[in-house]
This record gives C-alpha cells, sequence and structure tokens, in this order.
C-alpha cells in the first residue's frame, strides 16, 4: 500500500483525473458505475479509462472496497446532490474519502 498511505493526494488525485476527463465534456452512466462499484469491478474497469499506475495492488484493492461501500450505503442524490453523470458521483466518492479516511486499510 504505498500510495494510500499518502491521503489525502491519493484521493486528489483520482479526483483531478476525473473532474479532467468532466471538463472534456465525458459522461458516464451513473447506473453503470453504481453497478460496477457493487460488484466491486469498478478500479479495474478506471483502469481502462485514467492512470491508475501510481495505486499498487493493495490500494486498488482497499479502493475497490470503500467504493463498494459507498455505492451500497450512501444514497448520492440525497447525500452528494448528484444523480446524472457518473464522474461526478465519483469525484464526490473521492471528497467523501478525503473527508473519513478509509476504512479497509
Amino acid at each position: 500500500m504505498k500510495f494510500m498511505y499518502n491521503q489525502p493526494f491519493c484521493f486528489v488525485y483520482l479526483g483531478v483525473h476525473l473532474n479532467s476527463l468532466l471538463d472534456k465534456g465525458e459522461t458516464w452512466n451513473i447506473a453503470d458505475i453504481l453497478f460496477k462499484a457493487e460488484q466491486e469491478t469498478l478500479v479495474s474497469w478506471l483502469e481502462t479509462q485514467l492512470d491508475m499506475s501510481p495505486f499498487d495492488t493493495d490500494d486498488k484493492r482497499v479502493l475497490s472496497e470503500e467504493f463498494a461501500s459507498l455505492a451500497n450505503a450512501v444514497d448520492a442524490e440525497k447525500k452528494m446532490g448528484v444523480s446524472q453523470n457518473g464522474i461526478c458521483l465519483l469525484i464526490a466518492y473521492c471528497f467523501e474519502l478525503i473527508q473519513n479516511k478509509p476504512t479497509r486499510m
């Protein structure tokens, strides 16, 4: 776990890359992102979309588990004001993980 120990930088790093996609007009279906998060396949899918090289295998496992936990426990529209774009949802998850460090480290 090399990168996750460098909090909150790891979530800022991820958030900045997601924000860049948002700025370019990208949209990801929020239902697809929630499904991937719940199935713990989101991080492996993100590797095809973003530079995830700073995250090692343990980091990715923790991210995957934390995203799954958030997807299963948090009403994104109610708590985070996100209901349309999966990129916005992941940025909100990054904010949440900056505020509340992962429990699975």
